[in-house]
């Protein structure tokens, strides 16, 4: 980082004079938000409001987005949008304010960075769906959470999930937590072997895994469907998966189908039970 020196007698001024004022504080503020956001390349200032009219249109509010360090404010607007249909904040990039300069070329001497609601993504070079947008506060939560963690546990991942688990001992010692914040990069499942279908990870630390094992969680929802995760009991591995909410009635049938959701959770041993 330079920091400039100013001095009396008719200092020069240059252009690289007002690209350094204006780099070092910019790079300051993205370096510091990008540690108290976990790297987040995009994210919520605050919560937006959102208001489903009816089914086919939903009212969303203005709000501010933060795109690699940039704030970006974007006015609400009413959607025609279904209750399964995705709201995206698409992200334009572009070059203005251009200028003739003395050697007779022309220059955009700024650059602008706009963000605008919409269901489709064409012509954007960026598109976030805004129900999977974390505010600044969610985020400096999951890092602060993080710090405390101090690492994750062994796992490994399948079906493209990757991200952080971590099980621990709770604060008084009587229970053990697992903190799950994970997503898959894939289109669709690996595969379904039987009794494996919505596999996740496999716990390599059997101790910690043990008050888990042959049971699930309780239910969580995600988009309006509740879902819950099991881990597999012995001589199996601790192997975690997720199963529809609704139970396993048909599990082993092909209509039983899941999506690759995110999940973002804390669990209590003490609050699974046998499946």
């Amino acid at each position: 980082m330079n920091r400039l020196k100013f001095n009396e007698g008719g200092q020069p001024v240059y252009v690289d004079d007002l690209e350094t004022l204006q780099e070092n504080d910019f790079g300051m503020r993205k370096a510091m938000l990008s540690v108290m956001t976990m790297g987040s390349k995009a994210f919520l200032l605050s919560d937006v409001d959102q208001e489903r009219v009816d089914n086919n249109q939903v009212k969303i509010g203005s709000g501010t987005v933060v795109i690699d360090g940039m704030l970006c404010p974007f006015e609400g607007k009413t959607l025609k949008a279904k209750t399964n249909e995705s709201v995206f904040l698409l992200v334009k990039r572009f070059e203005t304010d251009e200028r003739v300069f003395e050697n007779g070329q022309t220059k955009a001497c700024a650059e602008t960075i706009t963000a605008a609601l919409g269901t489709e993504t064409a012509g954007a070079a960026e598109a976030y769906k805004l129900d999977e947008l974390e505010t600044f506060l969610d985020l400096l939560t999951k890092a602060i959470e993080s710090n405390r963690m101090k690492g994750n546990t062994d796992v490994m991942f399948f079906n493209g999930y990757s991200g952080r688990v971590k099980l621990m001992k709770s604060d008084d010692g009587t229970d053990t937590e697992m903190v799950i914040d994970i997503k898959s990069g894939n289109i669709n499942w690996d595969g379904g072997a039987q009794g494996y279908k919505g596999l996740l990870f496999r716990i390599d630390d059997e101790e910690l895994a043990v008050p888990f094992r042959g049971k699930g969680s309780k239910k969580f929802n995600y988009s309006g469907t509740d879902y819950r995760i099991i881990v597999a009991a012995e001589p199996m591995g601790a192997v975690v998966s997720i199963e529809l909410g609704s139970g396993r009635d048909n599990f082993y049938e092909d209509s039983y189908v899941l999506p690759l959701i995110p999940i973002k959770a804390t669990f209590k041993a003490s609050e699974f039970t046998d499946f």
